[in-house]
């Protein structure tokens, strides 16, 4: 495949592929629409690489370790052990009810990013995320930067390595959130009984509420923008100075 064909990867196109094995099947110019037949050609030919043509929609069933290359445009739902030994550059990103991800290098979205409960995501580097992201299993970064919202919807964690910028509302049920960076964001942070930790400096231009027993804990300085409410059985702690745009209300 690589020596006499110059070709060091699968192609696939869901819309414009072709279903087989057979050359000149998985090539630029025939690629294939079936994942279970780009999984065989894969090991037939000796790569792990799989290129997936603009607009794709890309479901792999099968334990894989693999690189995917997608130029923003792809939406990938990933059902299986997965390990992507690169960047990941898609549209939106599913995680499979009860699987782990592990991404080595950084994942970029233009939309969302889902992961549901019993399932874990890790990206080793960076994730840029263009939309939402929800979580409701366990999702670890290196560092953050989503143009959405954050939803960590039940007893799960978000943790983040470095740094974390969140554009729309942070949203954290009964499970964390952990930043071992600096936190800034550009709207409303609110917990109810989880806990949010920041080591660094926090930083938003909107609100921060705790509405039942959950925790803020942060490592440096405090900057919110608008309001402050925290009510009996929480506490907010912080080291450096404390900023406050508007009413601070303590119950």
């Amino acid at each position: 495949w690589h020596e006499f064909y110059g070709y060091d990867r699968v192609y696939f196109d869901s819309a414009l592929g072709i279903a087989g094995i057979i050359w000149p099947t998985g090539t630029p110019w025939v690629p294939s629409s079936s994942w279970a037949n780009t999984a065989s050609m894969m090991t037939a030919r000796n790569t792990n690489i799989v290129e997936m043509a603009p607009g794709s929609t890309l479901t792999i069933n099968t334990a894989a370790t693999l690189r995917l290359i997608g130029d923003g445009s792809q939406a990938l739902t990933l059902n299986q052990a997965i390990t992507i030994g690169d960047n990941l550059n898609v549209a939106s990103l599913t995680i499979g009810a009860g699987f782990t991800v592990t991404i080595d290098g950084d994942l970029t979205t233009t939309g969302a990013i889902t992961v549901p409960a019993t399932s874990t995501l890790i990206v080793l580097g960076k994730v840029t995320s263009g939309g939402a992201i929800t979580n409701a299993g366990t999702l670890t970064v290196g560092a953050l930067d989503c143009k959405g919202a954050l939803d960590n919807t039940g007893a799960v964690s978000v943790t983040v390595n470095g740094d974390a910028y969140i554009e729309g509302l942070v949203t954290n049920t009964t499970g964390s959130i952990t930043v071992y960076g600096n936190y800034t964001g550009a709207g409303n942070i609110t917990t109810t009984t989880g806990n949010v930790v920041v080591d660094g400096s926090f930083y938003t231009d909107g609100s921060l509420a705790s509405t039942s027993t959950g925790d803020y804990t942060i490592g440096g300085n405090c900057h919110i923008g608008t309001t402050i409410s925290v009510v009996a059985g929480s506490v907010l702690t912080v080291v450096g100075i404390l900023e406050v745009g508007g009413a601070v209300t303590n119950v």
